[in-house]
Formats: structure tokens, C-alpha cells, sequence
């Protein structure tokens, strides 16, 4: 009687054990199946992030070549009405050529079945209404009638339209940034999961110690490699490629915030426009990489002479920026003309040892009580024509 108590009790405790063997087996084979599964799952979410972080950074850029072409095509259009040269058709003619080409490439990055394709044909609509308007504008100054052009300028046809665009610009980069956020989300999703199975399988049994080891560090790579992604595309979001400055976006958002700040402390703002003299010149003399070196060479030179808090940036082209945050329009010249002074010195090697010299035209201004972004850059503007007017490599204080 004992003997068969004893032998029961041990076929109870074999059965058991095997019971937790055959279990754990089980439990141990469904979470490698899970995590294979869950792998694969997050290398589709990582070629999903990938391309849409290649999609998302053409996106950006097109979108900001509309926004820099619209601006190009007034200036052009602006500098023709006040001096009545033919030369400064020559950037509105660029623009035009740029507004089309980047609004088609935002065309051919949007799926018809995708929700902002509606926006793209809204802002196609918008800037062919825009290119109409500047089209007629340009039109009646070629034929003297100045005045008629005026008047096309005084109905705010111009100004709305850019409005138009600006405001569907915002709303397809915004709806961008969402899409690229949601996916970065299930991708984070995917990540935590997998992260669960991972520390499951190292509790489960020794065996998948040196596995889930090597996972982890799979894991992290990807993890690593998304904050890459992220930063890349931070990156591109807000500096310029060429010079490591900021690039448009990111000195328009910055203006904003500094007017912001200024308005509700009733502190000095300065903001200046440089455009490099005869840019066209290099480029046509020695080549675009030479002009390339010579852009890169303004801009370091530019954060050489500015005060610590100020923000230089490249609006697009030969053209750059500078926010001055509490200066004055002492302070802010004196900035200025350091930088004029200082790219006026420069002896720029080319690749093949030529050495060229440069010079700059700068136009200031300072904040006024309710100023905007627009108006001051308007005011800015106004001032550098008005130095390019008058001779080039000097600085012009706005009215």
C-alpha cells in the first residue's frame, strides 16, 4: 500500500513536471513564433518609415520651393515695376520656372487616393490664379502701362493669392507631419510589443538568453535608427542643406517668435535681408560649385560677425537673413556692416586656386509697434532693393 501510494505520487509529479515541460515548450515555442512574427512586423514598419521619411523630406522640399518661388516671382515682379529694368524680370522669370516645377513634383508625390491630393489641386488651383495675376502685372508694365499695373496691385488680388498659398502650403505640410507621426507611432507600437516578448522569452528559459540577447540588440539598433530618422528629418525641416544655417522655415518661425517676445516686452527687433552682388556673375563664370563654395563662405562668415542670440539663416538662393533679437537700429547697423566689412575682405579659393572676391547689399529694418512677419520682411525688402539700386556692398536702413 505504500509502494503504490509512493508510485502515485510520483507518476503525479512526472505527469506535473511533464505537464510544465510540454507547457513550457508550448509557451516557449508560441513566443518565438511571436517575435518572428513581431521581427518581420517591425522591419515592414521600418521600410514604412523609411520611405515615408523619404517621401515626407521631397514633400518638404518642394513645399518650400513653391513658398521660396512665390517670393521670387514678386521680387522680380516688384524690382521691375520700381526701376523699369529688364534685369530684374530675369528672377520672376526663375520663379515662374520653379513654381511650376516644384508644384508638379508635389503633384507626383501625392496618390490620387490619398487625402491631400484634394489640398495639391487646391494649391495648384492658387498658383496658377497666382501666376495669372503677376503674368498681367508684368504684362501691362512691358507696355508702359505702369499705373493699370498699380492698380491691379491695389486690388489685394496679389497679396491674397500668396495668402492662399501660404495657407494650403501649411495645411499639406502640416497633414504630412501627421501622417509621418502616426506611422512613427505604430511603429513605436510595434517596438513595445516586441519589446514584451523579448523579456517574456529571457524569463521563460536560459536557452533564449543569448536570443533574446542578440534581439535586444537588434532592438536598439532600430530604436537607434529611428532616432536617426527623426533627427535627419528635424534636420531637414529646419536648416539649410548647403550651409548647416537656417533654412527658411525655420527664420520665419523664428521672426515670429522674436516679434512675439519684443511685442509683449517692448524690446528692439532688428531684421536684415543679404543678397550676394552679381551672384549670377559666379555662377556663369566658374560654375555652380564655385557658387555653391560661395555661398557656404558667406554664411560662415555671417556667424563670425553676429552677436550671440541672433540667428542668421539663407532664405534661398544668394539671398540670406539675419533676426536680431533686442537690438536696436545702431546695434543692428553696426551687425550689418560688420558682415558687409567682413565678406568684402574674404579671398574665396576656388577648387581650381582662382581667387575671386565678393561683395554684399544688405537691407535693414527695425520693428515697429503691430509689425508682422510680412511687413517687416516687406520693409527689409524695400531697403535692399533700394541698396541694390543704388550701387551694391552697402547697408540700407528701412523707411
Amino acid at each position: 500500500m505504500h509502494l503504490t501510494e509512493n508510485f502515485v505520487r510520483f507518476l503525479d509529479r512526472l505527469l506535473s513536471r511533464t505537464r510544465f515541460l510540454v507547457a513550457s515548450v508550448v509557451l516557449l515555442g508560441l513566443l518565438l513564433v511571436g517575435t518572428s512574427i513581431s521581427s518581420w512586423q517591425s522591419r515592414q514598419q521600418e521600410l514604412a518609415v523609411t520611405q515615408a521619411h523619404g517621401r515626407a523630406t521631397e514633400f518638404l522640399n518642394a513645399a518650400n520651393g513653391v513658398e521660396i518661388a512665390t517670393l521670387q516671382m514678386i521680387r522680380g515682379e516688384r524690382g521691375y515695376l520700381l526701376t523699369g529694368e529688364l534685369e530684374y524680370l530675369q528672377p520672376y522669370d526663375e520663379g515662374r520656372r520653379d513654381l511650376i516645377s516644384d508644384m508638379s513634383r508635389l503633384s507626383s508625390l501625392i496618390a490620387s487616393e490619398h487625402g491631400s491630393a484634394v489640398g495639391v489641386s487646391e494649391l495648384k488651383r492658387h498658383t496658377s490664379s497666382y501666376i495669372e495675376v503677376l503674368d498681367h502685372v508684368v504684362a501691362l508694365a512691358r507696355k508702359g502701362q505702369r499705373n493699370a499695373a498699380l492698380e491691379v496691385l491695389d486690388s489685394d488680388r496679389e497679396r491674397a493669392a500668396i495668402l492662399d498659398i501660404r495657407s494650403h502650403l501649411l495645411e499639406l505640410t502640416s497633414t504630412e507631419q501627421r501622417d509621418l507621426d502616426a506611422l512613427r507611432t505604430q511603429w513605436s507600437d510595434r517596438l513595445a510589443m516586441q519589446r514584451v516578448f523579448f523579456y517574456i522569452v529571457s524569463v521563460v528559459g536560459f536557452l533564449l538568453v543569448v536570443l533574446a540577447s542578440l534581439s535586444m540588440v537588434v532592438l536598439r539598433r532600430v530604436a537607434e535608427r529611428e532616432r536617426a530618422y527623426l533627427a535627419e528629418l528635424r534636420r531637414l525641416a529646419e536648416t539649410d542643406e548647403l550651409t548647416g544655417l537656417a533654412n527658411r522655415r525655420e527664420l520665419i518661425s523664428a521672426l515670429k517668435r522674436s516679434l512675439a517676445d519684443a511685442e509683449r516686452t517692448n524690446r528692439d527687433l532688428g531684421f536684415a535681408l543679404i543678397d550676394i552682388d552679381h551672384f549670377k556673375r559666379v555662377n556663369d563664370t566658374y560654375g555652380h560649385p564655385a557658387g555653391d563654395r560661395v555661398i557656404r563662405a558667406v554664411a560662415e562668415a555671417a556667424m563670425t560677425c553676429v552677436r550671440a542670440g541672433d540667428l542668421v539663416g539663407r532664405i534661398g538662393g544668394e539671398e540670406f537673413a539675419i533676426v536680431l533679437p533686442g537690438a536696436g537700429v545702431a546695434q543692428s547697423y553696426a551687425v550689418c556692416e560688420r558682415v558687409r566689412e567682413k565678406i568684402d575682405s574674404l579671398l574665396i579659393r576656388l577648387e581650381d586656386g582662382t581667387k575671386i572676391t565678393i561683395t554684399v547689399s544688405v537691407g535693414l529694418a527695425r520693428r515697429f509697434d503691430g509689425d508682422s512677419v510680412e511687413t517687416i520682411i516687406e520693409r527689409a525688402d524695400a531697403a535692399l532693393y533700394r541698396a541694390k539700386h543704388g550701387g551694391r556692398d552697402q547697408v540700407r536702413l528701412a523707411a
